[in-house]
């Protein structure tokens, strides 16, 4: 651990060992959930502000402000601070939550202020199964999971994109987050994704979290997909101008 951090935790689950550690990050104090291959998997600023301490959360979170939503479903839940800050901005929310790791929903609960509440339902499963065979439709789907620095690679596929379009609600919104570069004239992780959801939506578009790295570095991007053009008022992100696929040939599984 770096000069004035403090070990919180630890537990070794089924899945993953984790660490919960007080101390900075983006230069705020904070206590943060790390995971496999020291990787942060989720974290809450200990200060007054009121932004989300992951930018790609922040960016989640003025996604559901825009849009209002009643239901929603987050695939990934780690140290579940977007679901507790979806739960506080929205009274009225019915949010399901998917984790696949039994461990992580209590360290929540005792180390990260999620609120024992009915209008929180969590699903210990692997969230490509829970979206198969699941029949809810939701205004807002936000998928937020991760092995290590990587998203499992049954939530990429075609077949996946298709099933997550299935249970939208016709207005409604479905959010990524995802860790890529993105540039012309090279394939790269973020064009994959965007032409196999591109599909299943008619309408795709791509943010940064942050501005603090160039396009063609590897950072955290926000997948946005619907099936019509959707106001987002409250998003403190411009969209990146989506390239052109470079093969047809990539308009299929991720992976």
């Amino acid at each position: 651990m770096a000069f004035g951090e403090k070990l919180v935790y630890e537990v070794t689950s089924p899945l993953a060992h984790y660490r919960i550690i007080d101390g900075r990050y983006s230069g705020r104090p904070a206590r943060i959930l790390f995971g496999e291959h020291a990787s942060p998997q989720s974290g809450l600023a200990l200060d007054d502000d009121d932004e989300l301490l992951f930018n790609y959360n922040q960016r989640f979170l003025e996604i559901a402000l825009s849009i209002q939503p009643r239901t929603a479903l987050v695939i990934g839940g780690g140290a579940f601070t977007l679901p507790r800050a979806l739960l506080e901005h929205f009274p009225n929310l019915k949010l399901d939550v998917v984790e696949i790791d039994p461990v992580l929903p209590a360290l929540a609960h005792q180390f990260f202020g999620l609120p024992a509440t009915k209008r929180l339902t969590i699903y210990n499963q692997d969230g490509r199964q829970f979206i198969d065979q699941s029949s809810d439709r939701y205004d807002l789907i936000i998928i937020d999971a991760f092995s290590g620095f990587t998203i499992p690679r049954q939530l990429l596929t075609l077949e996946a994109a298709a099933s997550y379009a299935d249970h939208l609600n016709p207005s409604g919104v479905l959010s990524m987050n995802f860790i890529s570069d993105y540039e012309n004239y090279k394939m790269s992780l973020g064009q994959q994704v965007i032409a196999t959801f591109q599909t299943a939506f008619s309408d795709v578009e791509l943010y940064r979290a942050g501005r603090e790295l160039p396009l063609n570095f590897d950072q955290n991007l926000v997948l946005v997909a619907a099936h019509a053009p959707t106001a987002l008022d409250y998003l403190q992100a411009e969209p990146e101008r989506i390239l052109p696929v470079l093969d047809d040939s990539i308009r299929r599984d991720v992976y």
